[in-house]
């Protein structure tokens, strides 16, 4: 319970809730122990609960709070970015947490080649928008200028921040402007 109340679990904190409540329904068969001494019920009574309380409260204050993940979706739709690129992680994250409003493939950064593990062709042939993005974590951008992006796509027309993140936006998609993917 103090792990709760003085650490910056933010998103994780969740999980420790079941603690918490399990302590509130122990409590009284704890109490059931010393019977007799109504000094230790007391003791008890005055360190546990105002600790199991604030430890609630500290909880459902995190769990209230926006997670990053929709913060970052929220930015790409309101900037029109609903067709991209990023890790393999990053991409289904935001795809499924997105309830695929944004549809974020699967590339390896270091090469900007597709990453075909749990995909098909069909998606990288299919980007529509006019609008097409690549979504990079900050450790991930030495990596992506290193890459041969720039060569065959030039630069980004529109560089974003958010958060961790920075997002190059370019006006015509990967796939059949960088050669190698294999996916033809």
């Amino acid at each position: 319970i103090l792990c709760i109340m003085f650490s910056n679990l933010a998103y994780h904190a969740r999980y420790l809730m079941i603690a918490v409540y399990c302590g509130l329904l122990v409590l009284p068969l704890f109490l059931e122990l010393f019977e007799n001494r109504i000094g230790c019920k007391v003791f008890i009574c005055i360190l546990t609960i105002p600790m199991m309380v604030l430890g609630m409260c500290n909880l459902n204050k995190k769990i209230a709070e926006q997670p990053q993940a929709d913060r970052v979706i929220e930015f790409l739709l309101k900037n029109n970015c609903t067709e991209g690129y990023a890790e393999y992680w990053e991409a289904d994250k935001f795809t499924v947490l997105s309830d695929h409003k944004v549809e974020i493939n699967h590339i390896l950064i270091d090469t900007m080649q597709p990453r075909m593990f749990m995909s098909c062709a069909e998606q990288y042939q299919s980007m529509t928008n006019g609008r097409y993005f690549l979504l990079l974590k900050e450790e991930d951008v030495a990596k992506a200028e290193s890459s041969p992006l720039k060569e065959y796509m030039g630069e980004p027309i529109e560089l974003l921040e958010i958060e961790n993140y920075q997002i190059w936006i370019y006006d015509k998609p990967f796939y059949g402007n960088i050669p190698g993917w294999g996916i033809e």
